[in-house]
């Protein structure tokens, strides 16, 4: 299939800004690397013009909600991702908006404790925390990292006997910390998006002492029964295809998987004509019956 020129033109930027460097680092010029990028960036003047947003404050950790003008009883939490370490960017928040225009719904942006500072417990508690402050229609939405803790936190729900997400969208989600597959590391030749070299530190950090089979590290493990729906979107030029490859695999009846062909690293948040249909199908999941 012939290549748009949009995407030729995203593939050629991420190459020519090597945005793989961070992920080939390790030690510390990876935590100097990390220190430089950890600055939360503000809700885009755009989207605080078309909706209503407000911040909130748990600890020392924050939140944004995002409201649309007319009255909804559905919430979304979408969880940015950035490799466990690094915070939301402009790219997520220019999704998030095409979220909201598209399902009516609230938009809760959690921004979570990052590594190496903070690991998967720090985590789980504070989504917790924002978590209960919107009982009823939940859904939950990652991509990458994000996508993983997404998944990781139904495991957290289930353990708190808590009540679940009516809906779960995994995007690109980081399935396995293991990093087990041998298959991960020959795809890892043709993503340049995201790397494994940064990932073996992080995972130590992330998981504090746990095992990396642990589903609150890695959601592979983990139970997805009760929950209605799920839908898993991944391309086979991204080093997480191998491993949602396998979960699809487990063949769970709540499970939607939808994957794609040689296209970049969470390529549904790309507003391209390669992710219209993994775009079409997030927003019909999401929307309210």
């Amino acid at each position: 299939m012939k290549k748009s020129m949009m995407l030729r033109v995203i593939e050629l930027a991420t190459k020519v800004a090597n945005v793989k460097k961070i992920w080939n680092l390790e030690g510390e010029p990876l935590k100097k690397a990390i220190a430089k990028k950890q600055k939360q960036p503000a809700v885009p003047a755009k989207l605080a013009k078309r909706f209503n947003v407000s911040k909130h404050e748990i600890g020392a950790h924050s939140y944004f909600e995002i409201t649309p003008e007319t009255k909804t009883e559905q919430t979304i939490i979408y969880l940015a991702g950035g490799g466990f370490i690094l915070p939301i960017t402009s790219m997520h928040y220019e999704f998030i908006e095409q979220i909201a225009l598209e399902t009516g719904a609230r938009l809760v942006v959690p921004n979570y404790p990052l590594a190496p500072d903070y690991h998967v417990d720090d985590v789980m508690r504070f989504l917790k925390e924002v978590y209960l402050k919107y009982p009823g229609d939940v859904s939950l939405v990652g991509d990458s990292a994000g996508g993983a803790i997404a998944l990781s936190f139904v495991q957290f729900l289930k353990l708190e006997n808590l009540a679940l997400p009516k809906k779960v969208v995994g995007i690109s989600p980081f399935m396995n910390f293991c990093l087990d597959n041998p298959a991960i590391f020959e795809v890892e030749q043709r993503d340049n998006v995201v790397g494994t070299t940064a990932l073996k530190e992080i995972r130590t950090w992330y998981a504090n002492g746990r095992d990396y089979t642990d589903s609150l590290v890695s959601p592979f493990f983990g139970d997805f029964s009760g929950i209605p729906e799920i839908l898993i979107l991944s391309s086979t030029r991204d080093i997480t295809n191998p491993d949602t490859h396998l979960f699809f695999e487990k063949g769970l009846p709540n499970v939607t998987y939808y994957e794609a062909g040689e296209l970049p690293h969470i390529y549904p948040l790309f507003e391209i004509p390669e992710s219209e249909e993994a775009r079409r199908l997030i927003f019909e999941m999401l929307k309210m019956v």
